[in-house]
């Protein structure tokens, strides 16, 4: 003789629930994970962005520096022959 069991009341309600906050959960982590590869581009791209901008300030900088050192040369020589 084959012996069938009964699932006791309410135990298929209490799977499909814990099926459905499994499934919550698993999509939770996936989102999250989508959310911090999205938050880590932007940061990327925004220090990216402030290494380019300090870059240019910095050759900018160096530009203006070598321009004041020549016209100091300038004036030393224009003093130094009067």
């Amino acid at each position: 003789m084959s012996e069938t069991t009964k699932t006791p009341p309410g135990q298929d309600a209490i799977h499909a629930t814990v099926e459905h906050a499994s499934r919550a959960a698993e999509e939770t982590v996936a989102m999250g994970r989508e959310v911090v590869a999205l938050w880590l581009g932007v940061t990327r791209n925004a220090v990216e962005a402030a290494a380019g901008s300090l870059r240019a300030t910095s050759e900018l900088i160096a530009g203006l520096a070598d321009s004041v050192s020549e016209l100091s040369d300038r004036v030393e020589g224009g003093n130094e022959q009067s």
